[in-house]
């Protein structure tokens, strides 16, 4: 796997087998509106394809009561293969710039998008400030005169002490034993061969408890959450020396430890 980013020009220039970012979309169920054109995006080398994009507009219309003014929108669409290593996250953070570059020539400009996913918009308000104006058969319509100004790297710094604070909480959690369940999905990840520990009493198991928003952003697959979760599986397993391991459910939202009874680490 090897990322490269590109604005469209470069990205359409590109002589590689599958650039096209509009049959990305259409592979991924994700519509886009004739009105959007594409902005930048994601494409893996190794493989010669478009992983990932990001398409927008700005277009005249009108409120309720009739007034005129100028939307900017965007979309994004990130190859299911590839989510969760921060390109849906990088491509918003380019989009919501170019939203404010606009903004500065054409201060009245606002932002308007039109969100699918519910579980996207809790990021876009904390991240952006982004604010849900109305909803219209499960479509939520987002919008904001003046949106926060913050970098990709800067959501990124964020999204990492967030991982920092759930690993402070890990030297305090309750273990307990495996359930039969439990046990069988530990087997099944290959940890216990892994480990070298074939006995259930070998292991202990506890949950660590993350936030609601955290826990739909894991359920709904999102790609800031499961970024925050790559994030974290990483930071826990240097800090442990691999000895805890973290599994999720992606069902129940839910995030488990588990350890060798004998590490005290």
């Amino acid at each position: 796997m090897n990322l490269e980013f590109y604005t469209a020009k470069d990205l359409l220039e590109l002589e590689i087998d599958n650039n096209d970012p509009w049959a990305l979309g259409q592979r991924e169920g994700v519509t886009i509106l004739s009105d959007k054109e594409l902005l930048a995006g994601y494409i893996d080398a190794d493989e010669g394809m478009v992983v990932g994009a990001v398409f927008n507009s700005i277009s005249q219309t009108e409120d309720e009561d009739g007034n005129d003014y100028s939307a900017y929108s965007f979309d994004t669409v990130v190859d299911h293969r590839y989510q969760g290593q921060g390109l849906g996250t990088n491509l918003i953070a380019y989009a919501m710039d170019e939203f404010n570059q606009a903004q500065d020539c054409y201060p009245d400009l606002k932002l308007e998008l039109d969100v699918i996913n519910p579980g996207i918009i809790s990021f876009l308000e904390r991240t952006y400030g982004v604010k849900v104006i109305r909803e219209e058969r499960g479509h939520y319509i987002m919008g904001v005169s003046k949106a926060k100004r913050i970098t990709a790297s800067k959501v990124r710094e964020e999204l990492r002490i967030a991982q920092i604070s759930y690993l402070d909480t890990v030297p305090s959690l309750l273990w307990r034993s495996l359930s039969e369940d439990e046990w069988e999905t530990l087997n099944i990840e290959g940890l216990s061969e892994e480990h070298n520990l074939f006995d259930k009493d070998d292991w202990v198991i506890a949950e660590l408890p993350i936030s609601k928003e955290d826990k739909e952003g894991l359920m709904n697959f999102e790609d800031w959450a499961l970024e925050k979760f790559n994030m974290f599986d990483i930071q826990l397993k240097d800090k442990y020396d691999v000895k805890l391991i973290d599994l999720i459910d992606y069902d129940q939202g839910t995030l488990h430890i588990v350890k060798p009874t004998a590490y005290d680490g």
